[in-house]
């Protein structure tokens, strides 16, 4: 009888070293399983941020070439708007001394 005991006792102490071992390599998977989510998500993450500063980059560009044509499109306006003005001036002086025979 004791010896009965003896190897039942064995043998669920077998059966328990076994569960045991099945529940560390249940383990092991869910903690690899884990990893390999982890990296995706950080590849993903990594591949969102590049992408956004891509996007950002390009934004800036685009924002700063229309400032330089702005600037530009200024200058110009404000040129023809100066070379307008003289012009006029001197229709003007012209039209003065032609009407009322002003010399200069």
């Amino acid at each position: 009888m004791a010896s009965q005991q003896n190897d039942a006792g064995k043998e669920a102490k077998q059966r328990s070293e076994a569960a045991s071992g099945q529940a560390q390599q249940g383990t092991d998977a869910a903690l690899e399983s884990i990893a390999q989510y982890r990296n995706a998500a950080q590849e993903q993450g990594m591949s969102a941020l590049r992408a956004a500063q891509d996007r950002y980059q390009a934004a800036k560009n685009v924002s700063a070439q229309k400032a330089n044509e702005a600037t530009d499109s200024a200058a110009a306006t404000k040129d023809q708007s100066v070379d307008y003005a003289a012009q006029t001036k001197n229709s003007a002086l012209v039209w003065l001394k032609d009407k009322f025979f002003i010399s200069k």
